[in-house]
């Protein structure tokens, strides 16, 4: 059945059971390695315009100083080092341009699309395009997302630490769910 677009009309906030984080190809003593880092501090709002088919305002911030991987040595090299988040403690994606669908999904079917928005992270701002998957039943929303970084745009220096070497790009990901206001 098709969701009534009415259903999604408003503001929506980031609820419990989300998370985000970063994902990189690191390699480690000559192999490659997928890292993964995550954090559920996770908070962000949705608006919906009137026609409960156009994305007219997002914001979503991230605790980066509560992501972590499987190695306590490369979350604190990550916290300390690479994103200094004793003075930027925050990660932000805030939504520049409006995100409107052609028309209603069918209720829990995946829709496709990309927002377009700016990016801050360690004190940077850069626009960023995610690739986002979106589902609702009008009630609830999940919202599944990847955005690909080059690290230096942001100012952080990849670690190479002789037996470990990360690349210098790799991706923000998060995995949202979201409620009625």
């Amino acid at each position: 059945t098709e969701l009534d677009p009415r259903l999604l009309v408003g503001g929506w906030s980031v609820t419990d059971g989300s998370e985000a984080g970063y994902r990189v190809d690191e390699v480690l003593n000559g192999t490659d390695v997928t890292v993964t880092g995550r954090t559920d501090e996770v908070t962000g709002t949705f608006t919906i315009d009137d026609t409960g088919l156009t994305l007219t305002a997002a914001e979503l911030t991230v605790d980066v100083a509560s992501i972590e991987t499987d190695s306590a040595n490369r979350d604190a090299y990550f916290r300390d080092e690479a994103l200094r988040t004793d003075e930027f403690p925050e990660a932000a994606f805030v939504l520049t341009e409006p995100v409107t669908l052609e028309s209603a999904p069918a209720s829990g079917d995946v829709v496709q699309t990309a927002a377009t928005g700016e990016l801050t992270i360690a004190g940077q701002t850069r626009t960023v395009t995610a690739e986002i998957e979106v589902r609702s039943d009008g009630t609830t929303a999940e919202i599944a997302g990847s955005i690909p970084i080059t690290f230096s745009d942001f100012g952080v220096e990849a670690p190479d630490l002789g037996f470990v070497s990360v690349e210098d790009s790799g991706a923000v990901e998060f995995q949202l769910t979201a409620a009625k206001s």
